[in-house]
């Protein structure tokens, strides 16, 4: 139960007691585009569920209980590689 705006569906996702502000751009049988800029996380899932309405539930599923987590053991990781940004020249 998210709110829309500019074609895009703003809805939270829990994860690990963590509540996330998600951005989800969605087609016809489950293909998804969902960004969750707090985490730097941008997720694609194409599916052919065509009808059969449980597509959300599956999808909060598998970002809460296994991509979310996944990439949350991963950041520190990234963040150490994460190219410093430069200053600019005044």
């Amino acid at each position: 139960d998210g709110y829309d705006a500019y074609a895009w569906h703003m809805s939270d996702v829990v994860s690990g007691g963590r509540t996330y502000h998600a951005f989800t751009a969605n087609g016809n049988g489950g293909q998804l585009l969902m960004a969750i800029p707090e985490l730097d996380l941008a997720v694609m899932f194409t599916a052919g569920n065509y009808q059969q309405g449980i597509w959300l539930y599956l999808r909060d599923a598998i970002l809460a209980a296994g991509i979310i987590p996944a990439v949350k053991r991963s950041l520190p990781i990234f963040q150490a590689h994460r190219p410093i940004a430069r200053q600019r020249r005044e």
